[in-house]
């Protein structure tokens, strides 16, 4: 889902997770939960068993290097065109992005 409020119980320990879970984050995503970390490019432990890799890189995950890499391309904005048309939906997070 889109709604980082499915967490809270999670963060605040209500309720637990069993495995070990990595994410990553669309820029269609809410990213309200990364205002918990003081550098959400970075990454970090959300509660227990529940990490958010980071906006891109390459981590060791359980003896795995993995590589990751948060949004979504938009080939005007790769290739340095200024397309003024965005949509609210592309703007919604952008700060997290624009970081």
């Amino acid at each position: 889902g889109t709604d980082a409020s499915q967490l809270v119980p999670y963060i605040e320990g209500k309720k637990h997770i069993t495995l070990p879970t990595y994410f990553i984050i669309a820029d269609d995503q809410d990213t309200s939960l990364l205002e918990h970390f003081d550098n959400a490019a970075n990454g970090g432990e959300l509660c227990a068993n529940l990490t958010f890799l980071g906006r891109s890189g390459i981590k060791d995950v359980r003896g795995i290097s993995v590589a990751f890499l948060s949004g979504v391309y938009d080939s005007d904005r790769f290739n340095g065109i200024d397309n003024t048309t965005t949509t609210a939906s592309s703007n919604k997070f952008a700060s997290y992005y624009q970081q």
